[in-house]
């Protein structure tokens, strides 16, 4: 599932997030599969943290992780030349940017004219990714 697509999945269905008891996880799951937000090679991971436990129930919350590095010969030489402050902060920056595109794409209600998710309206984000910078 795309980034822009995760995030406005979860900024409209944020609120319907509960508990979920032992009964149902197989339910749950079958419907993140489904939606693309987890896939089949995920089932490991999902049985190891809670199939496998004695947990009786899960209260899941997404959430999203956005990574970026450089080659340490690049950041000693940023470093050196001052300038790996300022790189880091334009690589926030395009980060930011792009989040608040995405943020600004999810329209609010048309009942309430309040935004899908309170969170992802003061710029806290939500989802999964894997390489935020796509475009």
């Amino acid at each position: 599932m795309p980034v822009s697509e995760y995030l406005g999945y979860w900024a409209e269905h944020i609120n319907d997030t509960a508990q979920i008891e032992r009964r149902d996880w197989g339910e749950y799951w079958d419907r993140l599969v489904n939606l693309k937000i987890a896939a089949p090679a995920d089932r490991e991971a999902f049985d190891h943290y809670f199939t496998d436990t004695a947990r009786t129930f899960v209260a899941p919350r997404p959430g999203v992780r956005c990574t970026f590095a450089w080659h340490l010969d690049r950041a000693e030489r940023l470093d050196a030349q001052e300038q790996l402050r300022n790189a880091v902060r334009e690589r926030l920056n395009r980060l930011l940017l792009k989040m608040g595109s995405i943020r600004n794409s999810i329209r609010p209600d048309l009942n309430t004219g309040e935004h899908p998710s309170p969170a992802l309206e003061r710029g806290h984000a939500l989802g999964r990714v894997d390489e935020f910078d796509q475009a």
